[in-house]
């Protein structure tokens, strides 16, 4: 039997083993051996091994490759790395995008036609005549009932799944920089807070000295600098605290 190949993100391995089993194993009959994918039980590196050379292996012996593209996909060099090594081969190769990715977010140098939705059905079933084409799977093994169950059953799901694990919104270039830059003016607000704070504690600690009206304008104007005092001084007034020579 001929050979399948996931690309997909560590994070998504729950997501991925739902495909697996309901659809690959569970409709088409793959066996476990014939499907490579890291996260999968049977098919995972095992310890010790050279990863790289298990995952080069995995792909120069398969025969169709699958591309799961999420957020944590985008996010991960091995992933990139696969999906760029997965163009460099001559093997047919199968993008399927899972929300919130899109075909504007997607990435890849691909024309949108040519990816499928994960949560899409029309999708599944292109993406089912594909894998029966490259797979060699006769249509006569593949029961219409089971398929349709299994990918009502998968959608329900992975739908379930994806509602409880949410992904985040990617992160572009400019948002990391608006991030910063906020990021950066809030440590300098935060800098000249805690020295007005320590001005005005300063300031109240001189107040608690004086006795008469000459030591409390030389406090003030000890302290004209800081905009705290300003504030202070206004209070001071509304609240008609004085010693009858404010």
């Amino acid at each position: 039997m001929k050979t399948v190949f996931i690309s997909h993100a560590v994070k998504d391995k729950e997501l991925i083993n739902l495909f697996v089993d309901d659809l690959l194993i569970g409709v088409l009959q793959l066996k476990t051996s014939n499907v490579f994918y890291t996260s999968g039980d049977g098919t995972k590196i095992k310890s010790g091994e050279d990863w790289r050379s298990e995952i080069r292996s995995g792909l120069l012996k398969s025969d169709v490759i699958l591309l799961f593209i999420s957020p944590y996909y985008k996010e991960s060099e091995m992933c990139l790395c696969e999906m760029g090594a997965s163009w460099a081969t001559d093997k047919p190769v199968l993008p399927i995008i899972i929300p919130p990715i899109n075909y504007k977010t997607v990435g890849v140098i691909h024309e949108p036609k040519q990816i499928e939705k994960l949560l899409d059905s029309e999708s599944l079933d292109r993406l089912k005549d594909l894998l029966h084409k490259y797979l060699e799977i006769p249509y006569e093994e593949v029961k219409t009932d089971r398929w349709s169950s299994k990918k009502t059953r998968f959608l329900t799901e992975a739908e379930s799944y994806l509602d409880k694990n949410k992904y985040t919104d990617p992160l572009t270039r400019d948002k990391f920089d608006q991030i910063k830059k906020e990021r950066d003016e809030f440590k300098l607000a935060m800098s000249d807070l805690i020295v007005e704070s320590k001005e005005s504690k300063q300031f109240i600690e001189d107040l608690k000295e004086v006795k008469d009206r000459v030591a409390v304008e030389k406090v003030l104007k000890s302290h004209s600098k800081s905009s705290s005092v300003d504030e202070l001084k206004n209070l001071l007034k509304d609240a008609k605290i004085s010693l009858n020579y404010f």
